[in-house]
């Protein structure tokens, strides 16, 4: 029996993690045509537990000073991304992989969906095209080091410690 295509965009599939978008922006490859720079990182199959690809949308305060305008543009971009999603997910499940993507409107003017939408399925098209690349060459990123988030986690549990010390004194 076959799936059917969801073209809902959940908070499973939003990249909300500070530690992994900043190592999204740092260690991940771009692929831009205007106005739209898609930057995504391919993990190992079991990074990611409740879905294969994990999308962040943001607009440019540098190329629209408005925050009104950013938020129409980020608008259109998750609506073409819900709709034009499932090549990429159907990629990532046939290959076992996990994808970590950034779409950002880079352009200075607002734009229409249907030139939103065509860039941003040729884009979309060049990185699947990439990651098809990177998959045979055995470039797939590792887990993160958390030594922060391990230090938060200590630093919680030894209040937690105290905490209950000084309730039984």
């Amino acid at each position: 029996m076959s799936q059917s295509l969801s073209f809902a965009f959940g908070r499973h599939e939003r990249l909300k993690s500070d530690v992994l978008i900043s190592r999204l922006y740092t260690d991940g490859k771009s692929i831009s045509k205007y106005p739209v720079r898609l930057t995504y990182l391919v993990h190992t199959q079991d990074f990611y537990s409740d879905s294969s690809v994990k999308v962040s949308i943001n607009a440019s305060k540098k190329g629209l000073r408005l925050a009104v305008n950013r938020n129409r543009m980020k608008r259109l971009l998750r609506e073409i991304y819900r709709h034009n999603k499932h090549p990429l997910i159907n990629f990532a499940r046939a290959r076992n992989c996990c994808v970590s993507m950034g779409i950002v409107y880079v352009g200075s003017q607002l734009n229409d969906y249907e030139t939103l939408e065509r860039v941003f399925i040729k884009v979309l098209r060049r990185a699947i095209e990439a990651i098809e690349i990177d998959l045979a060459k055995g470039l797939i990123s590792s887990p993160p080091h958390s030594n922060r988030l391990d230090k938060e986690k200590t630093n919680t549990d030894n209040l937690k410690s105290k905490s209950s010390d000084s309730e039984n004194a």
